[in-house]
Formats: C-alpha cells, structure tokens, sequence
C-alpha cells in the first residue's frame, strides 16, 4: 500500500524485483524487495520511512537508489544499502540516478533544489560512487534536477531536464561529460 514511484528488476536475477514508496513525492515512504517476480513483497527495513525516487540496476546487478536523502547502493540484490556521500550537505535529496552504458563505474545524480537552498542540482562520479563532482549547468535560479539521460553511443553526451514547483522548466546538454 502507498504511492509506488517507481519499481525495478535486477540486471542478473531476474526473481529480485525493487519497488520504491514516496507518498505524494514527497518524504516518509520506504523500499520493498520481491525474490520472487513480485508475487510476493517484504519491506526493507533499513528504508522504513525513507522515500525512493528512482531505482537503476547495473549491468552486474549492482542496485542504486535515489533516496529523500542520497544516493544508496546495494550489491546484494537490495538486502543491505550503504548511503553515498555527495559531499553538499544535508540537502541531498535524489530525484534521478543515472548509469552509464559505457562505463559503470560512472554515475549521474539529480538533486532536489530543498526550496532553492540548494545549488548542486547535477553531480557525477565517476568511481562508482566514492567521491562526487559538480556538473550542474549555469541555471538561472537552483531548480531540482529530475531526469538525466546518458547517451548509449558517446557516454560524453548527457541530458538533464529541470523543474521547480512552481514551473521554469529547463533542459541542458552537455557533449563534454559535464566539464
């Protein structure tokens, strides 16, 4: 029960399934975990209360979320999660988590605005989530960052799309990694 955000399969087992709770989009939700195709659902006790916005599933089923609070990653099909430090403070909430076809050591994040508080909108990494740099665009005010798209053919080229609360829709490209 709740407003399921979004939900996913694994890349290497296809019985463990993800479904991430964020009710209203907003915060207070939690994970649940399927081994068997979704025919039956158990919390992820770690998660309770903690809202999922985007499940992304490597090509060696290595699981990262976009959480109220940060990046999280799993490489044990979802039972346990260690939380990825971005490095900008308390206001890290996760909208987008984007892979990288190319190279899945490199990661793409998009972040929350927290009311304009914050202006780290996009970040990347590129050592699978260690450490973090910024690559949010020249916005003209901090609006949260929530789709990115890498591109299958040339991982250089990257699109993030943008949206406030109240409107002011942007998108940006970048062919340069974000440089």
């Amino acid at each position: 029960g709740g407003d399921v955000f979004v939900a996913a399969a694994s890349t290497v087992d296809s019985n463990i399934a993800l479904a991430g709770l964020a009710p209203g989009g907003c915060f207070g939700g939690t994970l649940y975990r399927s081994t068997d195709g979704g025919s039956t659902w158990s919390e992820v006790p770690p998660l309770d209360g903690i809202s999922v916005f985007d499940i992304e599933f490597a090509a060696d089923g290595t699981a990262y979320l976009g959480t109220q609070d940060s990046v999280r990653k799993s490489t044990d099909g979802g039972l346990s999660w260690a939380a990825l430090n971005l490095g900008i403070g308390a206001n890290d909430q996760i909208f987008d988590v984007a892979l990288d076809p190319e190279n899945p050591s490199i990661l793409w994040a998009g972040i929350a605005d927290a009311a304009g508080s914050q202006p780290v909108n996009v970040m990347r990494s590129t050592d699978n989530g260690a450490t973090w740099a910024n690559r949010t665009p020249p916005l003209a005010s901090p609006i949260s960052c929530r789709g990115i798209a890498v591109d299958p053919s040339n991982s250089n080229t990257v699109i993030a799309v943008f949206g406030g609360a109240f409107g002011g829709g942007q998108v940006w490209r970048t062919t340069d990694g974000g440089a």
